[in-house]
């Protein structure tokens, strides 16, 4: 009987000491992902998938009111509880979408009505290189004063600020 005392003791106690170390690495975890979830709003954010829907309210029982189907759109985050986002999209719209939807990529859409010029370099140098697309996803690079790099596959250049939605927050909210 000693024996099967003094194995089981110190399994038993190295099973406590483990679940213990576990539930501190949980707790820290959840304060990290707490003050994440405090954090910054509004950010801009980006579909993750290729079909995603708009509810009217943070719950999958709230009606869908917009059925978004492009990867990797724009979105502006404007509110959030701990696992939806309300999300305001290029066209003004407001939905919330659950937080597994959306990706802090930083992708950007051209709001031209027309194509832009993407210019080899941000200063003196106003050689087009390439043209953008109105509603076009670029991958956006470096931002300075007036101008982004944006980024599509091997080409890349800059172009002019306020024709882009996803880089600067609007003031009116």
């Amino acid at each position: 009987m000693p024996n099967f005392i003094s194995q089981y003791l110190p399994q038993r106690l190295r099973l406590c000491a483990a679940c213990l170390g576990a539930l501190v690495l949980i707790a820290s975890c959840g304060q990290n992902t707490q003050s994440k979830a405090t954090a910054e709003v509004p950010y801009f954010a980006n579909l993750r998938p290729d079909e995603a829907w708009g509810r009217r309210g943070p719950s999958y029982k709230q009606p869908v009111l917009w059925e978004y189907r492009r990867r990797g759109l724009p979105l502006l985050v404007v509110d959030k509880t701990t696992f939806w986002r309300q999300v305001r999209d290029p066209e003004g719209d407001l939905v919330w979408m659950h937080k597994s939807l959306l990706s802090r990529n930083r992708i950007v859409m051209i709001k031209a009505k027309a194509p832009i010029p993407l210019y080899r370099a941000m200063g003196e140098d106003q050689t087009v290189i390439a043209y953008a697309d109105p509603m076009a996803l670029l991958q956006l690079g470096p931002c300075q004063e007036q101008r982004c790099q944006l980024r599509q596959g091997n080409i890349r250049g800059w172009a002019e600020r306020s024709a882009l939605w996803g880089v600067d927050i609007p003031p009116n909210l």
